[in-house]
């Protein structure tokens, strides 16, 4: 992500073109934390489809393990199990971006 410092007591202006998010309490922070979180799901459902298609997985587990071996992390950089992956399956942000659930 481009950062750069501008305006008063050097604000930082994200690649996203938003002005005054100053870390976790500017007036932006929550929409841009929103953006990073639906761009992290989007990643992993594409990953997740990628690996189905290619019938590489057929269950949670087999998609943690091609998660982990690809080098793919949770938000908290954590390895994936098999709970972890059914539970991202299940949540509100998933099914959106997944064509098929």
């Amino acid at each position: 992500m481009k950062i750069e410092k501008c305006g008063f007591k050097g604000k930082v202006v994200a690649e996203t073109g938003i002005s005054g998010v100053g870390g976790k309490n500017g007036p932006n922070a929550r929409l841009v934390a929103r953006r990073e979180i639906e761009d992290f799901v989007r990643n992993i459902v594409a990953e997740i489809e990628a690996a189905e298609a290619a019938g590489a997985v057929d269950d949670a587990e087999a998609i943690a393990d091609h998660l982990n071996a690809n080098g793919v992390t949770t938000r908290k950089g954590r390895s994936w199990t098999g709970v972890t992956v059914a539970k991202f399956l299940r949540s509100p942000g998933a099914k959106r971006y997944r064509s098929r659930y």
